[in-house]
């Protein structure tokens, strides 16, 4: 009963949904305002990890070299941040790029999660966009209109 609580609990920490990101009573201005204010847990690494969110992957791709946050996101990315937030830049300067509307889903693999043999899976962040969403590096979320999509 104990491990299912605890279960119930890291899920709770570490999972989001479109259903969570609706229901907000809070202005979202993008996907780090989304983890930010939502799961701050994903940031402080509630089980007790040294490090928060290190690596980022959106719809099964790690993204490895995002630009680095312009001034202003690195000026506003840590207002309203728990005080022990713990982050790279990769997942704020990704998450800054993409539209809360465009997110299907949100997980974070915490330092000791083994539920996926990859390099970078631990401390990361999973995005997951909304059906006919899309991620460029460096671009951000954009929606393809159906005649573009069945070109691709």
């Amino acid at each position: 009963m104990r491990i299912e609580a605890m279960s119930s609990l890291k899920y709770k920490s570490y999972h989001l949904d479109a259903d969570d990101i609706e229901a907000a009573n809070m202005p979202l201005y993008n996907g780090w305002d989304v983890v930010k204010r939502l799961r701050p847990d994903m940031l402080t690494s509630r089980g007790g990890c040294a490090t928060g969110a290190l690596q980022i992957w959106v719809n099964g791709k790690r993204i490895r070299w995002p630009l680095y946050p312009t001034e202003m996101v690195l000026k506003t990315a840590l207002v309203g941040a728990p005080p022990n937030t713990r982050v790279s830049y990769w997942p704020v300067s990704v998450l800054s790029e993409i539209a809360p509307e465009h997110i299907r889903e949100i997980v974070y693999h915490d330092c000791f999660d083994a539920s996926m043999a990859a390099v970078g899976n631990n401390d990361a962040i999973f995005v997951t966009l909304q059906p006919g969403v899309y991620y460029e590096e460096n671009v951000g979320s954009f929606v393809l209109s159906q005649t573009a999509d069945a070109r691709h």
